[in-house]
């Protein structure tokens, strides 16, 4: 029973901290309970505590603890007794709930740690094939759901020690109408196992219909504009009522079965304290006060039989949650990258040299690259275009070993990528993405997110050199205004801009612009491209352009085509235009559509 909490992460003095309070506040309610015999006794008897004292062993153990304390047993004094020892449970029950809430939160709060840290330090493509929606609910709802489960498996330990001193002081009353007693709750609880049995399945189902929810909405809030505009609103409200209806069914269907578990319990267990009173006067020669205890036992059982039956009920329900977050614990940890090297600065002088590097991604036979052998001299501007689809994002993530190659290898200045710690690897690349990922973060915050301690003077620097300074200091706070989430109050070229200032900021070798102007105006990416020569002709840096429009391609010193996952060809511009391979087509295609305008391009060779 304790194999649960364990499994989910609960420690065993936690375990035993818990148990230790419900041991307690379940002596103390034994204690109170059974007071109340020799309480019913000296009533009817008329007699005083030192005369039963004469006639029985255990009113002479009684009255013997009492005078050690220097009191005189009466029907006052037991009651006190009684109602102290409920007062203590009920402080136990308090101080238990509390510690309940900490174990729970705690536990969460450690698994959710465990599991994001294990996420940032997975493979790219673990995200990619789970998708962010099922993962969020894992580490959300499911994982609530399942500690709740281990804490419950506890309570349900503490129920049966409740239950085990209960049916202890029956059979000190009676031991045929205790084995009578068990026998009616073992017929009564018979229903509750086969709940139990469906709730398990429900609660997997459950699983599913949350994690399917959760990865609709993942998907659909974040593509609000593009299902207004497509006039989706209806079709997409018709998708998550169906969602939303298989949730509600299976919570429905759980909780009928939890409640017809409940309710079968309860007729069952009052019919036979009505029973043990006509069979225990009739049969068993019970006295009063011994039918009363009985009675007020059999009473106070009923509802922990019913919380037997409730968290019996709960655990089966859980257990769909409780391997879900073990499964994407365990899945996590498979998934984590291999860190095999061991050298800790890349100080890149000469060139990155991709020779023979070939990479397909899980499940897709087709090779996303293959054969590339290609060199990206130190301290230059290399663009890399091609065709949707031809490898140049799967390229670039070859850098940072984001993607592992399947064949060949990179080396940078001669020493193999493989040889280089990750985050020595890391530490040397910056990059700035095709769509920026602003957060609600000030636009100081935002430029020195990956460098904390960076001063203002530095990061002043960095906006300038991108070209950001200015309209960051028309905002009504400066540096400190709020961006709002996803940069929503800036403009697309503001946006680019000031994510290159975050870029440069970091003290790295080599900068990978990826897209940097695909959703620029015309005059947002002739400002992006006046930052590109700032960067150019005032750092040393290793700057690596993906790009579709050739427009910004004028600062490349070398422009490399990929195409079917293959280099086709690479040189300057003006080299490419003579040869009139893909580069030539696609950038005369530009030209005529507009789309490059006046800006023309002079390299030589």
């Amino acid at each position: 029973m304790l194999k649960l909490p364990l499994s989910i992460g609960l420690t065993r003095p936690m375990i035993l901290g818990l148990l230790g309070l419900y041991l307690l506040g379940t002596v103390f309610e034994g204690i109170g309970l059974t007071i109340l015999l020799p309480v019913f006794q000296l009533i009817q008897s008329g007699e005083t505590a030192a005369d039963l004292a004469e006639k029985s062993r255990w009113w002479g153990y009684l009255v013997d603890v009492y005078s050690f304390f220097g009191i005189t047993v009466t029907v006052p004094v037991l009651l006190i007794t009684s109602f102290v020892a409920i007062l203590f449970r009920q402080l136990l029950i308090y101080v238990r709930l509390i510690y309940s809430s900490y174990i729970k939160f705690t536990v969460i709060r450690r698994i959710v740690d465990r599991a994001f840290r294990a996420f940032l330090r997975a493979g790219l493509g673990y995200g990619e094939k789970e998708g962010m929606g099922r993962i969020v609910n894992d580490l959300t709802t499911e994982t609530t759901s399942a500690v709740e489960g281990a804490i419950t498996s506890i309570t349900m330990v503490s129920m049966l020690m409740l239950a085990a001193i209960y049916i202890g002081i029956l059979f000190a009353l009676s031991v045929e109408m205790t084995f009578a007693a068990i026998l009616v709750m073992g017929i009564a609880s018979a229903p509750v196992i086969y709940f139990v049995k469906r709730g398990r399945k429900v609660g997997q189902l459950l699983v599913i219909a949350n994690s399917a929810l959760l990865n609709f909405l993942s998907e659909r809030l974040k593509s609000a504009r593009l299902v207004r505009l497509s006039g989706m609103e209806e079709a997409e409200y018709a998708n998550m009522r169906e969602h939303t209806s298989e949730q509600y069914k299976q919570v429905m269907e759980g909780n009928i079965l939890r409640a017809r578990a409940t309710v079968m319990i309860e007729p069952v267990t009052v019919a036979a304290g009505f029973a043990f009173l006509y069979f225990g006067v009739r049969n068993f020669g019970l006295s009063l006060e011994q039918i009363g205890l009985f009675l007020v036992i059999v009473i106070r059982l009923i509802p922990v039989v019913k919380e037997l039956a409730n968290v019996r009920y709960s655990i089966g329900n859980q257990m769909g949650s409780v391997q879900r977050v073990l499964n994407r614990l365990a899945s996590l940890e498979e998934a984590q990258e291999v860190d095999t090297g061991s050298k800790t600065v890349v100080a890149l002088t000469d060139s990155i040299q991709f020779e023979d590097v070939s990479f397909t991604y899980e499940g897709i036979e087709q090779f996303a690259l293959r054969g590339i052998d290609l060199v990206i001299p130190a301290h230059k501007v290399t663009a890399l275009v091609g065709p949707s689809g031809s490898g140049k994002s799967t390229l670039i993530d070859l850098l940072p070993r984001l993607r592992a190659p399947s064949g060949g290898e990179i080396f940078f200045d001669d020493t193999p990528q493989s040889d280089f710690a990750l985050n020595a690897l890391r530490a040397a690349i910056s990059y700035a993405p095709q769509n920026p990922q602003i957060f609600n973060v000030t636009a100081r915050e935002h430029i020195q997110y990956g460098l904390p301690d960076a001063d203002q003077a530095a990061i002043e620097k960095a906006a300038k050199l991108a070209g950001a300074h200015d309209f960051i200091m028309d905002f009504p706070e400066g540096y400190d205004t709020r961006l709002s989430e996803s940069g929503g109050r800036l403009s697309g070229g503001q946006r680019q801009r000031l994510d290159l200032a975050r870029a440069l900021l970091k003290p790295a070798k080599i900068l990978i612009l990826d897209e940097p102007t695909s959703q620029l105006d015309a005059d947002a990416e002739a400002r992006f491209r006046e930052a590109l020569e700032r960067i150019k002709s005032e750092t040393d840096l290793t700057v690596i352009i993906v790009g579709h429009r050739f427009a910004t391609l004028s600062v490349a010193d070398q422009i490399v085509v990929l195409q079917t996952g293959r280099v086709s060809e690479s040189g300057t511009h003006a080299q490419l235009m003579r040869r009139g391979g893909w580069y030539a087509k696609a950038y005369r295609r530009q030209h005529q559509a507009g789309e490059i305008g006046m800006v023309e391009v002079h390299q030589s060779t």
